[in-house]
């Protein structure tokens, strides 16, 4: 594993794509992997940008897809769960990627594939004093920390166990471990139903009386609550 730690940079996402494309050599079997406790401009999915709080997890990495690509951010929330459940933190995931603690975003995973290889971000706040900037108080999803100091968590360390664990297929009974909605009315793309699970290729069962709708892709919100 190749490590470069930034003391800050714009998005550890950007980063890596710039490294391998001035390091063409660089083996695709090798994982790089980018942290910085300064991310300026993080992203998210669907070309949204995610809001990096300073001292918080802000990390890029590369690694083989799931041998069904587009599973590889749900095997990687995961994973995370599992971690996080190890340090005592009841960490769950809202589908497709994004990563919950006490009904709030803590973080979220976005992954891409470049020429066969994944680059996967991950963005997790960590406890500051919990201030949340006001232009972020009125956001679809209300946004929390894990309240963890950096000292406690290696990042490099949790990235290699992640490398060695890989989960790969049959994710559909661990999601449903972890997911914060299961078995709760959702909306998505306006249509409105009950959230069963994920089929094997990761997309999302969504039932409304006699209809049931698979969806690949999509923004859920919550029915019960403000998320």
């Amino acid at each position: 594993m190749k490590v470069i730690d930034l003391e800050s940079c714009d998005s550890t996402q950007l980063e890596v794509k710039r490294f391998l494309d001035n390091n063409k050599d660089f083996p695709i079997s090798e994982c790089l992997l980018i942290k910085t406790m300064n991310q300026t401009h993080g992203k998210g999915q669907r070309e949204n940008s995610w809001h990096s709080f300073q001292g918080g997890i802000a990390i890029s990495f590369t690694c083989e897809p799931n041998k069904q690509t587009q599973l590889t951010p749900i095997e990687i929330g995961i994973f995370l769960c599992q971690y996080f459940n190890d340090l005592k933190l009841d960490l769950k995931l809202k589908w497709p990627n994004d990563l919950i603690f006490k009904g709030k975003k803590v973080g979220g995973i976005l992954c891409e594939l470049q020429k066969g290889r994944i680059i996967a971000g991950i963005g997790i706040n960590l406890s500051t004093d919990e201030t949340i900037p006001d232009d972020l108080k009125n956001i679809k999803i209300p946004l929390g920390f894990l309240p963890l100091t950096k000292v406690q968590i290696d990042v490099e360390n949790m990235i290699k166990s992640f490398l060695e664990n890989r989960i790969g297929e049959n994710l559909q009974n661990a999601f449903a471990i972890y997911c914060d909605h299961l078995d709760q009315e959702i909306i998505i793309d306006n249509f409105k139903g009950t959230f069963l699970g994920i089929n094997s290729d990761g997309s999302a069962i969504i039932k409304a009386d006699m209809e049931t709708k698979n969806y690949y892709g999509g923004s859920i919100s919550y029915l019960n609550s403000d998320s």
